[in-house]
């Protein structure tokens, strides 16, 4: 039998998507993140820049940092309806920001908080940096989500 391209695709899709969740022993069954929506925020709170991220794409980046500013970025994990998840306001869940070595980026969660914390570029970049965003199960050691996130630290204006 000869399977199309298209059709090896969605299987490769489905199963990636299986592999992706967590086994049968999970006890947070009703966490579904399809997706997340990262957010920078100003000084006061407002958001400055969304990125809307699938583990296949990113609209709305790249991520844009000062060099040497602190910017604090918050994330909410999304159900396939685009409605807030359950990992939100799970205890077992929190955001990971993975830089790739040496590229002068660091990630440190907020105090007391699982979805938001500060981000900083000591490196201005040319282009983008590809940067893994987690959604990571302590729980179980493991992640529920993986995206890659484009960041680029600029000179301050």
């Amino acid at each position: 039998m000869r399977i199309t391209t298209f059709a090896r695709r969605a299987f490769a899709a489905a199963a990636v998507a299986t592999l992706a969740a967590c086994g049968d022993d999970h006890e947070h069954e009703d966490i579904t993140v399809a997706s997340a929506r990262v957010e920078v925020l100003d000084n006061s709170g407002v958001v400055i820049q969304t990125l809307n991220v699938t583990p296949n794409n990113v609209t709305g980046g790249p991520l844009q940092l000062v060099r040497n500013v602190a910017t604090t970025i918050r994330v909410t994990w999304l159900d396939g309806s685009g409605a807030s998840d359950p990992a939100n306001n799970d205890s077992d869940f929190q955001v990971r920001f993975n830089p790739p070595s040496g590229a002068g980026l660091t990630f440190t969660l907020s105090s007391g908080s699982r979805t938001s914390g500060v981000m900083t570029g000591s490196t201005v970049q040319a282009s983008p940096v590809q940067v893994g965003l987690q959604l990571y199960h302590t729980g179980e050691n493991h992640s529920d989500f993986d995206a890659q996130v484009p960041v680029r630290v600029v000179n301050p204006s």
